[in-house]
């Protein structure tokens, strides 16, 4: 919430703390002082990459679930994808409570199905709703989904093509690293521009070291 950290931070900017932001708030704080970068996912940078997943894949037309009506990093995503197949290849669906009522979720992605036979492929932005969805949509749809939870398993069994990785991992660690290189040697990055950590494509081909380097 830009507007609720906006005063907060820049109180500490203006006691001269350097300002990095982490996953979310790209743009929202670049007029402070002392900020410095941001790392993490540009949303629709990412829905291109879903898009492109699903044109290698052959997929004719998808449905997207956007699962939270207010959330603009969903509506990018969305966006994304349909850079890359073009508007008509893309249908949209948002369902404001989808994480609360799973049941209702299923449903109503199931009649979606049911009455546009052209969609033969299936993108949730969240994995609490994609993999619930699975056994939802017609057998053979190409699935994705953004965010990794459980959906290496999921690959791993064919059940769905690819996850968009945000690799928080280097969320956490990147802006450490430039922290300790802006005390230490005035070192900056970015030059105004975002250090991206995504899209991280996690597929078939690498979802098996994937899930052994996750589990050390």
């Amino acid at each position: 919430d830009a507007s609720a950290l906006k005063d907060p931070l820049t109180k500490a900017s203006n006691k001269g703390i350097e300002i990095i932001t982490v996953n979310s708030g790209l743009g929202a704080f670049d007029s402070l002082p002392t900020y410095m970068v941001h790392v993490g996912q540009t949303e629709d940078i990412a829905g291109r990459g879903a898009g492109k997943q699903f044109q290698k894949a052959g997929a004719k037309k998808v449905l997207v679930v956007i699962h939270e009506a207010s959330n603009s990093g969903l509506t990018q995503r969305a966006s994304g994808v349909k850079s890359v197949l073009g508007g008509s290849a893309v249908k949209v669906l948002t369902i404001p409570n989808a994480k609360s009522d799973i049941p209702g979720t299923k449903a109503k992605v199931k009649a979606a199905f049911n009455a546009d036979k052209k969609l033969d492929a299936f993108l949730g932005l969240d994995p609490d709703v994609t993999i619930p969805c699975l056994d939802s949509v017609p057998k053979g749809t190409k699935v994705g989904t953004f965010d990794v939870g459980g959906s290496i398993k999921q690959i791993q069994a064919g059940k769905m093509l690819f996850a968009i990785d945000q690799q928080q991992y280097l969320q956490g660690y990147l802006p450490i690293v430039f922290a300790v290189l802006y005390v230490t040697n005035l070192n900056t990055v970015g030059n105004g521009a975002p250090v991206l950590t995504g899209p991280g494509i996690i597929n078939k081909a690498n979802a098996s070291k994937v899930a052994q380097l996750a589990a050390k």
